[in-house]
């Protein structure tokens, strides 16, 4: 189960997450749209590290800041959209 984009409530939502692992309801919790200055205030204040980050994540949209970050905390980084949209291939490439 992944929380999407970081919110002022996201501990307490996480919080419960966790007690849903604990509990068996669900096996693994994690983020999504997540960066550095997020992952950074909000990882000190819950228990359970995240599985998995996945954020947009391809050869046209490339974050290199946050991968090894991510990597360095023990997280799986997983790649939304992996391969990017249609429409920004063509734009990325118009501006190459």
């Amino acid at each position: 189960m992944l929380l999407h984009h970081p919110d002022p409530n996201d501990v307490e939502a996480y919080k419960a997450m966790e007690q849903f692992v604990e509990e068996g309801k669900i096996r693994s919790i994690g983020l999504s749209n997540w960066y550095v200055e997020e992952l950074t205030e909000f990882l000190p204040q819950v228990d359970t590290v995240p599985a998995v980050v996945q954020n947009e994540i391809h050869p046209y949209y490339q974050e290199n800041d946050i991968i090894p970050f991510i990597q360095d905390l023990g997280i799986v980084v997983q790649g939304w959209y992996p391969l990017g949209a249609e429409g920004i291939r063509e734009s990325c490439l118009a501006i190459l």
